[in-house]
């Protein structure tokens, strides 16, 4: 059986992961979401998958370059991994997200 990650590498993991689709493929950027998640972006709330795939659709993300300059992980009480990243796009950033934990897979719960 394996080991299961420490919230910290699989946050890392996630960060990697997704801002890596955001800026290669934000058309894909969805698929990190499940039908209940929900996505804000500035103080538009979208919920679901499909709201959000269109809310980063009409952002127009694609080579949406990010510098991250922090990240931290930790585990929730529900089994889940808060994850908080802090760096640079076009201006600062601070953004939250919650990972909830389905089997051996984490799905974001929300994302603000």
């Amino acid at each position: 059986m394996m080991e299961k990650p420490s919230a910290q590498v699989a946050g890392r993991a996630f960060v990697r992961h997704y801002y890596t689709v955001l800026y290669k493929e934000p058309e894909n950027l969805h698929s990190f979401y499940g039908k209940d998640s929900l996505y804000v972006h500035g103080g538009l709330v979208s919920n679901g998958r499909s709201e959000i795939q269109k809310r980063v659709t009409e952002l127009s993300l694609r080579d949406c370059n990010t510098r991250i300059r922090h990240m931290d992980a930790r585990f929730t009480l529900s089994e889940g991994i808060v994850v908080q990243v802090m760096g640079e796009q076009a201006h600062v950033i601070v953004k939250h997200s919650s990972l909830c934990c389905s089997g051996h897979i984490f799905q974001l719960a929300t994302d603000t």
